[in-house]
């Protein structure tokens, strides 16, 4: 046996193995499954982006149905599965909204993203054509 104490190896393969990975929208292609596939994870570090990632793939991941308590300014303002710091104590703090963690690496807001964007599709409005051409290339790189 395997689990046998003192016995750690074990000399034969796998015996079952996936011939093909798992595929969450196979066979329940419902509303549900598609926007939990275009759910974007904002204020997490890498690691547990991956993990919450992961959970959607495998059809682990779980809605939330009432607000959580945030662990830093105890209001019940956590609104997302698997958080534990609402969103305003992480922006401010700087800290991943899973663990608690500053690592550094902490995504952005997607909001916060859009209106990068825009104030850059403003000043371009106010630039000449030739410096016009050369952000937007510079841009693509």
């Amino acid at each position: 046996m395997s689990s046998q104490k003192g016995n750690a190896q074990r000399t034969r393969p796998q015996r079952y193995k996936n011939s093909q990975a798992f595929i969450n929208n196979l066979h329940d292609t419902s509303k549900e499954i598609k926007r939990l596939n275009s759910l974007t994870f904002d204020f997490l570090c890498s690691r547990c982006t991956d993990v919450i990632q992961w959970k959607v793939k495998y059809k682990k991941y779980h809605q939330i149905t009432n607000p959580k308590v945030c662990v830093k300014c105890n209001r019940k303002s956590v609104k997302h599965a698997y958080y534990t710091i609402c969103t305003d104590c992480s922006s401010a703090l700087k800290i991943c909204v899973k663990c608690g963690k500053s690592d550094g690496s902490i995504t952005f807001d997607s909001t916060e993203k859009q209106d990068v964007n825009q104030q850059f599709i403003d000043a371009l409005k106010n630039v000449r054509e030739r410096e016009r051409h050369v952000l937007l290339y510079l841009q693509l790189i």
